[in-house]
């Protein structure tokens, strides 16, 4: 203590860059850490990449967004000698999924429509019932939390869920459920 205090501007330095130095390694580690923590239900992660599109309108930018453009998926396996597979992903928000049999309806936050590949890229397992066909266009995959919550069981392949998309043409599309993959864990 005697020496921090006849050595103030010393002492101030060397507790400034103690102080810097361990809101760095905090910083590094953290981020680390939010670097690593995506993806782990996926087995293949290590080999999975996303393709991201940059908006822009008049040469300025608007943001990033993983929709892609049509015939991208097909052009990049035909000209890129690393690509195995690719599977187009999309998301919609705040899509209605009624059952007719129970009469079970809700509105579900988000729901996710991919090519047949995604699960096979994706690692997910499947519990009950075929992988999609490739051509499948009223094919439906849902999860086991999905399953109880429409139809009380697991035993539900073949079944129907009606689902509604709000801004599309078509307000109400039956989808015919072709299996049930585990819940993925966030």
């Amino acid at each position: 203590l005697r020496q921090l205090i006849r050595e103030r501007a010393f002492s101030f330095i060397n507790l400034i860059g103690l102080t810097a130095g361990v809101f760095v390694c905090l910083f590094i580690a953290q981020f680390v850490w939010f670097e690593h923590s995506f993806e782990r239900f996926n087995k293949n992660a290590g080999r999975t990449y996303r393709v991201n599109l940059y908006n822009t309108s008049n040469g300025i930018f608007e943001g990033i967004s993983a929709g892609t453009v049509p015939g991208l998926a097909y052009a990049m396996k035909q000209t890129l000698p690393g690509v195995e597979s690719i599977a187009r992903v999309s998301t919609k928000e705040d899509v209605v999924v009624f059952n007719p049999q129970s009469q079970v309806q809700n509105l579900e936050n988000s729901i996710v429509r991919a090519d047949a590949s995604a699960h096979d890229i994706l690692g997910i397992e499947l519990i009950g019932g075929k992988q999609f066909a490739q051509n499948s266009k009223d094919g439906l995959m849902i999860s086991r939390s999905m399953a109880m919550r429409y139809f009380g069981s697991l035993d539900v392949v073949g079944k129907i869920l009606e689902i509604g998309f709000p801004d599309a043409k078509i307000k109400i599309l039956p989808m015919k459920v072709e299996g049930i993959f585990e819940d993925i864990s966030p």
